[in-house]
């Protein structure tokens, strides 16, 4: 539903509110299982619905009432499923009794304002991982909404269009029937299998009031894939699906025969079992079509190029990509990929100095060196000059070449200030600015292999997301980044920041003084002159002060969309305004880090693998090594890495944990082997209840600077071949003649290894474990998820061990719980109900004894404000406390023989805490009732002490 029913919030949104709605986690309800039948002759998608193939397949139905989950929808909605192994289709029927006051105003594609006309919704969760998603909204006269979904509901790429989609609208006398045929291809199926997620939902608006129907029970949003129906496509034959494709790789824009081309290369893997025969076609939307022939047997792949013309006065496209098979035509994949379109006949990239084409204080720069593209086809004799000139104009360098190149041009020592570098090649100039900077306290910037340096030294930048600074900082932590830019100015903000320096944090914040600079709407739009100008005072505002880390330019712009080209002008005012701090960038998505490759310094890469309740990752684990492999092979920004810290049940999903210490070290290691030089975990602000995550990666952040080595050396790294895709391997160098090899087992089953080994014996770091290459070989087995760092120093391996946070955690937790609290949620299976938010799959923080989560209440009179609490089975208790904000009243009650009965008013006990003590009673169900309050975080009970026994 959108928008005004959905719970898919952007990270920003979610902070800005403070934290919102949160409960007890539960594993998904069970809910009736789809069996999508195999069809022989697809339907004519007219919404008539009288084809023959569907007359033998069986109706779902039984839609309820959102967040009514027991009761029965006024008006009933059915559906039927089928496929053909190129499609999945639906036949939707929805009763209604007044048709000719069906709303249907919206006529346009992708107008969010359908979902206020009568209409229908399909979700689909290709892989059934609970993660990615498509929803599709469909009114009474066929106009349609489409989007793909990420993060289990949370982003939003409406970019994404079914292309191949059709659509069947009929209005009937007691009815209307919306028909539906999604090709398959265009769903991005991970698995051959056929297991799916689905449910269908409707929004009914023709008697006058909305009625939100589901098939799917649910509380809350209807996007919540972990709900949705188990669903397996029946006879299904998906392999002609089981393509991998790359790229593209090396893409450039250059002038061949008078016209700006697009050229590149895809790679194409064959896994479908057999010789495939087919034709790769690539286009931009009403351009020319690229076409190539492929010939790939089963197990086989290569690259392919492509040259292809581009409209260059449209700086953001769409390149479509399809893959069909020769004789046939039918579709074997299809991708859609943004690309930005930027044409320069000349491209001047520096590689000295390293970083953002500056001379900082400490460096030494004796000549300028670099890559010059030249942007046209036969280049490659052209003559090349270069020229380097003070601001007065005086040539203080000069040199030649020939054709596109790497060029190196002594210079003599430079004053501060700045210089610009000329290169002329054929009827081509380009100037390249350069800068010779004063020194500033405070300065941070970035080596040639990028790692950072704070006023010259060498840092190991590891932190979180909405750090609690006194915490993360006595465990070691240097890194925070902080939501609160658009809420703090002038010297609350100095405080804050100051407060930072004094504790070694060094924070990141957004640099936009108002959420109407940084809001979705605002960055679809070009940035106006007053929006540059209010941000080149925001920066000014805090540049030089010691605590900056840099500037956090956007969260996941992809699933705005945000203007790439807003961003860019963005990013050009943080270089100017404040050259001696980075501009950072979070994306995660392949699309993203290619639409805003030339977006900020550093780009950081989310990766979430969803741990689920009792059981492991919910989607691979080793996505955290692939996304960021993807990043660096597409952009050329510093690699950093935002991993899961968190507890995704903390943000309305069911039945999800927290990532305990042996998968925080997989994800930590498998970042490293991919190339990341920084950390920043998301996220900190609600782990005051999870002291295995910030312990476990205070303690992984010592074992780093132990092994630093392993960390300033990772670009001497070389990967190794382990023979399984699940296991990630690499050798590389330290100092004093060290040498490490790493391995990190993504597979939740135990894996044998043999690895080329250089020393004569290794030590497993932290773990007093010893192993002796035998011919060169190093042997091991590795168990669920596990990570061993093997080096040849014993000394070093020795001097900490891996389980030196474990007494710490018990400690931790012990605090947590207070003796006789009978609400501590994790000491039974307490259940936490709020009257006034039903979406929520975290309210056990209620009782998790860390009082740092608030439960706003909003929108909500006393009357009706309601806390339960049921216990699995009767307790005793004759005392509550409840710790919240602004708390002013509550009634307390128990169930005793099915009637509720009042037992004690809340009286004021603390600043942020009530209490009510009552005579003992005995009950599975307690209630607090007409709660005045702005909000809580935590429930005590108790039971009578020994002199009231």
């Amino acid at each position: 539903m959108i928008p005004k029913h959905r719970t898919f919030f952007t990270r920003s949104a979610r902070f800005a509110a403070a934290l919102l709605f949160l409960s007890l986690p539960a594993l998904a309800e069970e809910t009736a299982k789809i069996s999508v039948a195999k069809i022989a002759e697809a339907p004519e998608i007219d919404g008539q619905g009288t084809d023959a193939c569907w007359s033998a397949l069986p109706w779902y139905s039984g839609f309820t009432l959102i967040n009514q989950k027991e009761t029965k929808a006024p008006q009933e909605t059915k559906f039927k499923v089928a496929h053909d192994n190129d499609h999945l289709y639906f036949l939707i029927e929805a009763e209604e009794s007044e048709p000719a006051r069906l709303n249907a105003k919206v006529s346009e594609r992708d107008n969010p304002r359908v979902a206020y006309d009568d209409c229908v919704e399909v979700f689909i969760d290709p892989n059934r991982d609970f993660d990615r998603f498509y929803h599709f909204i469909v009114n009474t006269t066929g106009a349609l909404y489409d989007a793909e979904y990420l993060q289990g509901g949370f982003l939003t790429s409406k970019d994404w269009d079914s292309e191949g989609l059709k659509i069947g609208t009929a209005v009937h006398e007691k009815s209307f029937t919306v028909e539906l045929a999604i090709p398959l291809v265009e769903l991005g199926l991970e698995n051959i299998s056929g297991r799916m997620g689905i449910n269908v939902a409707r929004e009914s608006y023709a008697g006058g009031k909305p009625v939100l129907s589901s098939f799917v029970p649910i509380d809350g949003s209807f996007g919540q894939p972990a709900l949705f129906a188990p669903a397996q496509l029946e006879k299904c034959d998906l392999k002609h699906f089981a393509w991998k494709i790359g790229g593209p790789v090396n893409p450039a824009f250059l002038r061949r025969e008078g016209k700006i081309v697009y050229e590149g290369k895809f790679y194409l893997g064959n896994s479908t079992g057999k010789l495939q025969m087919s034709r790769l076609t690539l286009r931009f939307k009403n351009g020319p079509t690229f076409g190539e022939h492929v010939i790939l047997d089963n197990g086989l792949g290569r690259e392919y190029s492509f040259s292809l013309p581009v409209d260059v006065s449209i700086p953001d496209q769409m390149l479509h990509l399809e893959l069909k098979d020769n004789k046939t035509g039918q579709k074997f994949a299809s991708r859609q990929i943004p690309v930005s379109v930027s044409y320069s006949p000349l491209s001047i990239t520096l590689t000295n100095p390293p970083y953002r084409d500056n001379i900082y204080s400490d460096m030494n720069v004796t000549e300028i060196a670099g890559d010059l593209v030249i942007g046209e086809a036969g280049s490659e004799n052209f003559p090349v000059t270069f020229e380097l000139a003070d601001s007065d104009g005086k040539i203080l360098a000069s040199g030649t070449g020939a054709g596109s190149c790497k060029f190196r041009l002594p210079i003599p020592a430079l004053e501060e200030g700045d210089y610009l570098l000329t290169v002329r090649a054929g009827e081509y100039t380009g100037t390249k600015k350069i800068r010779k900077l004063p020194k500033v306290k405070g300065e941070v910037r970035f080596d040639e292999n990028g790692y950072m340096l704070a006023d010259g030294q060498s840092v190991i930048p590891y932190g979180g997301f909405s750090c609690n600074p006194d915490r993360e900082s006595a465990l070691g932590f240097n890194l925070n980044f902080s939501y609160m830019g658009s809420y703090l100015h002038g010297q609350k903000l100095q405080e804050t920041f100051d407060r930072y320096a004094e504790l070694g944090l060094k924070t990141a914040i957004n640099c936009y003084p108002s959420d109407k600079i940084s809001n979705p709407e605002a960055m679809r739009k070009p940035l106006t002159k007053q929006e540059a100008d209010q941000i080149r005072s925001r920066i000014r505002e805090l540049r030089s002060h010691p605590a900056l880390l840099g500037w956090y330019l956007a969260d996941e712009p992809e699933a705005v969309p945000a203007l790439p080209s807003r961003l860019k002008e963005i990013y050009e005012i943080c270089k100017e305004e404040d050259p001696h701090h980075p501009a950072i960038i979070l994306n995660n998505t392949a699309a993203g880090y290619r639409k805003y490759a030339e977006v900020a310094d550093i780009t950081m890469p989310d990766a979430y693998p969803n741990f689920l309740s009792g059981g492991d990752a919910g989607k691979p684990i080793r996505e955290v090594y692939d996304l960021l492999k993807l990043s660096s092979e597409v952009n050329a920004r510093i690699q950093w890495i935002t991993p899961q810290a968190f507890n995704w049940g903390d943000y309305s999903r069911t039945g999800q944990r927290a990532p305990d210490f042996a998968e925080l070290r997989n994800m930590h290691y498998q970042a490293i082997l991919a190339g990341a030089t920084g950390f920043c975990w998301f996220e900190f602000s609600n782990l005051q209840c999870e002291p295995e995550v910030y312990l476990g990666l205070a303690q992984l952040l010592k074992e780093t600077k132990i092994l630093n080595d392993l960390w300033f050396n990772g670009y001497k790294r070389v990967a190794l071949d382990t023979g399984d895709p699940d296991v990630l391997a690499a050798a590389c160098p330290g100092n004093d003649g060290r040498h490490y090899i790493v391995t990190v087992n993504c597979s939740t089953s135990p894996k044998d290894i043999s690895l080329p080994a250089e020393g004569k014996i290794y030590f497993a770091a932290g773990e007093k474990q010893s192993f002796t290459p035998v011919e060169g070989k190093l042997t091991d087995q590795l168990t669920k998820y596990q990570t061993r760092v093997y080096v040849t120093d014993q000394a070093l391996a020795e001097s900490f061990s891996l389980d030196e946070y474990k007494p710490k955690v018990a400690e931790a937790m012990a605090k947590l719980y207070k003796e006789g609290n009978l609400a501590y949620s994790r000491k039974g299976r307490v259940r936490f109900e709020l009257s006034w938010d039903k979406r929520s799959s975290a309210f056990w923080h209620l009782g998790d004894g860390a009082f740092n989560m608030m439960f706003w209440i909003r929108n909500s009179k006393p009357k009706d404000t309601t806390v339960s609490i049921t216990f699995p089975e009767k307790v005793k208790a004759s005392r509550l406390c409840l710790f919240g904000k602004n708390l002013r009243r509550g009634i307390v009650e128990a169930e005793v023989n099915g009637e509720w009965v009042r037992l004690a008013e809340l009286k004021p006990a603390g600043e942020k805490s009530m209490e009510a003590s009552f005579p003992a009673v005995e009950s599975a169900k307690f209630r607090i009732s007409e709660l005045s309050a702005s909000g809580i975080s935590e429930i005590e009970m108790y039971g009578p002490s020994q002199e009231e026994k």
